[in-house]
């Protein structure tokens, strides 16, 4: 046959108009957007974050508060009585030294630093502490004791015998309690473990005298 049949021009456009849609996939389509006016999706620029970070954490959390010191209104009558030995006595003033003091102690003996222990303890304490201290010694052993925080500070009793006053303070406190070798290994109690102690000092000193130190009488 001469020509192209009628078949023939069907079965050649089928095969034109395949290789047009392959051509037009591999270049993309043009029409009706100009692909420089496509913007690739955004990608982060940093990296995923966790729903809270400790940063954050820490700016939210919050002050730890002053430990609460403060005193019965029953005492009221005998902290008169020792204004009047002493026109500056100030119970508020007192609860700040004996706060002071029992951070000292705590560190002091945790230290075995025996010239301030002597110088806030009754010689009669001293005398007790100094016999633990000596047991300590002698297994090669320490006592480590860190005073994280005071959430409480009160004076729950107080006496007035003549000119000497004596008066005492429950301390409410977080303490970490550790046991170490004379290398500064611990051998007992974990780091991360915080205890409440609940502790009941007794404090003595003469009105209106020299000295304006008043001693820890009783632990």
């Amino acid at each position: 046959m001469e020509g192209f049949g009628y078949g023939d021009i069907i079965v050649i456009g089928a095969i034109a108009a395949f290789i047009i849609l392959r051509y037009r996939a591999m270049l993309g389509e043009q029409s009706g957007r100009d692909p420089s006016s496509i913007q690739p999706p955004a990608t982060p620029t940093d990296p995923l974050e966790p729903v809270i970070r400790v940063a954050e954490r820490e700016k939210t959390k919050p002050a730890a508060a002053a430990p609460a010191m403060q005193h019965a209104p029953e005492l009221e009558a005998r902290f008169k009585a020792m204004k009047a030995v002493e026109a500056e006595f100030s119970p508020d003033e007192f609860l700040q030294g004996a706060k002071l003091a029992f951070e000292m102690v705590v560190k002091a003996f945790s230290t075995h630093d025996r010239e301030t222990l002597g110088m806030l303890l009754d010689p009669a304490i001293f005398a007790k502490f100094e016999a633990v201290l000596q047991h300590q010694e002698t297994l090669r052993q320490r006592r480590d004791t860190t005073l994280v925080a005071i959430t409480e500070c009160r004076i729950t009793k107080a006496e007035l015998r003549g000119r000497v006053a004596e008066l005492t303070v429950a301390f409410t406190s977080e303490q970490i309690h550790l046991v170490r070798d004379e290398s500064g290994t611990i051998i007992e109690g974990d780091p991360g473990a915080i205890e409440t102690v609940a502790d009941e000092w007794s404090f003595t000193r003469e009105l209106a005298s020299a000295s304006p130190n008043w001693l820890i009488s009783g632990t």
